[in-house]
């Protein structure tokens, strides 16, 4: 039975992961996600329901497009399978509130961490989206209310303080506001404390890549970081191992 109930959970996810997809190339083009159907944003072809399943037609047409046989990117398998494997996760482990927002939240976030890392920007749209359902998740639980409040007040007071000290010492603005938006909503999910290692373990990935890419190419070391690619899949991370932490009661 449980293996029934895993399947179940990864082919919705990767249903889910489908249409973020969908999000992740049309909300930075300001495009509708309703309409129209899926497309090659290559050829413009609309693509049928059979040729639109979720991992199995990138597997089946070997990475490409049906019509003009140009490349099809890795991001929407590996976005699919990504949520697919959250879905098990979160069902798995959580109980179904909890759940539910786990995977709202992970959802919403993938979508800003891929945005983010081809266009530098963290839609408000999503901001908002992820800030109306932890309103009401939390309404429901008091207890977490006060928590939730100083978390998002400790994380973007402590990245604006960083932010406001960069500027200071390099005349120029090293993050947008839409990561102290996004560090503000985390916090309030995360809670205090796990705000701060979020915060701190991003900038040490971010470091590392940015010196990777200096590394490579002395041109790109004033090249601008997509922090909020960082930050996204940092905050999954710890927000699920918090939940390990919590289980052995460490």
């Amino acid at each position: 039975m449980w293996v029934f109930q895993l399947s179940l959970l990864f082919i919705t996810g990767i249903i889910i992961g489908s249409f973020l997809n969908v999000i992740i190339y049309r909300l930075p083009n300001n495009v509708s996600i309703v309409t129209p159907r899926s497309y090659c944003p290559h050829c413009r072809k609309t693509i049928p329901f059979y040729r639109n399943i979720p991992l199995l037609s990138f597997l089946f047409q070997k990475g490409r497009c049906a019509e003009c046989r140009v490349k099809i990117s890795f991001r929407y398998p590996v976005v699919e399978l990504l949520t697919g494997v959250l879905w098990m996760w979160a069902f798995s482990v959580y109980p179904l509130p909890k759940a539910l927002l786990f995977v709202w939240m992970s959802g919403i976030l993938t979508v800003i961490a891929f945005i983010d890392a081809k266009h530098f920007t963290v839609p408000l749209s999503l901001i908002v989206a992820m800030f109306a359902v932890l309103f009401i998740y939390n309404i429901s639980e008091p207890t977490m209310v006060t928590d939730s409040i100083i978390g998002g007040i400790v994380g973007t007071t402590y990245l604006g303080l960083v932010l406001g000290l960069t500027w200071l010492l390099f005349k120029k603005q090293t993050m947008g506001f839409g990561d102290l938006q996004l560090v503000f909503i985390c916090g309030i999910w995360l809670g205090a404390i796990q705000v701060l290692l979020m915060i701190f373990m991003s900038s040490i990935i971010a470091l590392f890549y940015w010196g990777f890419i200096s590394f490579r190419s002395a041109t790109q070391r004033n090249q601008r970081l997509p922090f909020a690619s960082f930050i996204a899949p940092v905050t999954i991370i710890i927000y699920a191992i918090g939940f390990e932490f919590t289980s052995l009661g460490l």
